[in-house]
């Protein structure tokens, strides 16, 4: 079985199964059986190709249906366990939530089983979902908004940040909750989840919360390089490509001048 991590690059898959690799088509092969053979491979190859429409991650060469499956009670605690939250891994097991019940789940569902801070309600909810789509939406790091926090002059907020894992996704997953208000009996008034939440990280500033906020304009300019630089790349290997295929015509060329 796996590890789990709460940093992931975009595509990770944190549980995944042996691949079954493929045999190559014997194309100097003869033969009946051969042709069978052939044919039975083509099937299956057009039933996974068929697959992939319906969310079967190549790498992994299975569904995020399957892989929701897999987590019965026992592994949702251990994914628990393997993101620092060990301390609910009980009560998940006491209500018996399956990896198919923790996908359906919201917030307050959680909250009901003992979840109460909510930073560990979204972190639960956000990181789970990367784990059985195998994606991520940011593809930031926890150190990546270590570095957004220090660009802002927000040193003072590392090391909660950089203790409680928050990466790309899941400072995402909190900004995203900024909409959303719940009446706080201690002090009488309404309150943003958002803020909320980053108060339980120690923003307690409100100036300093709406700094954070900006991350949205941070993600958008860290999307924006990513695709610059995967698209320089495309153009360089397409540059190089194309000059190391003019050369060999030119040598072509000259050697054939030169037998003639």
């Amino acid at each position: 079985m796996g590890s789990f991590s709460t940093t992931l690059p975009r595509g990770t898959i944190l549980y995944q199964k042996e691949d079954g690799s493929e045999e190559e088509d014997d194309l100097m092969g003869g033969g009946d059986e051969e042709e069978e053979e052939g044919q039975e491979r083509e099937k299956e190859r057009e039933e996974r190709e068929e697959d992939d429409e319906f969310g079967v991650i190549p790498d992994g060469g299975i569904s995020e249906a399957d892989r929701v499956a897999e987590f019965t009670p026992e592994r949702v605690a251990e994914f628990l366990k393997g993101i620092g939250l060990s301390r609910y891994a009980q009560s998940f097991l006491a209500f018996e939530v399956t990896g198919e019940t923790l996908l359906e789940a919201r917030d307050n569902d959680l909250r009901d089983i003992g979840v109460l801070l909510r930073l560990h309600q979204v972190k639960i909810i956000t990181v789970f979902k990367r784990v059985v789509t195998g994606e991520s939406p940011t593809g930031l790091t926890v150190d990546d908004v270590v570095n957004f926090l220090k660009k802002l002059k927000l040193d003072t907020y590392v090391n909660p940040f950089r203790a409680n894992g928050i990466d790309g996704d899941i400072l995402e997953a909190i900004l995203a909750r900024d909409g959303d208000k719940v009446m706080m009996e201690s002090i009488g008034h309404e309150m943003k989840v958002t803020d909320i939440i980053l108060e339980e990280l120690g923003v307690t500033n409100g100036i300093q919360r709406a700094k954070i906020r900006t991350f949205k304009k941070f993600l958008s300019s860290s999307l924006a390089s990513v695709r610059n630089s995967v698209q320089s790349t495309m153009n360089a290997s397409v540059k190089t490509t194309t000059s190391r295929a003019s050369v060999q015509s030119k040598s072509s060329s000259h050697t054939g001048r030169r037998t003639s």
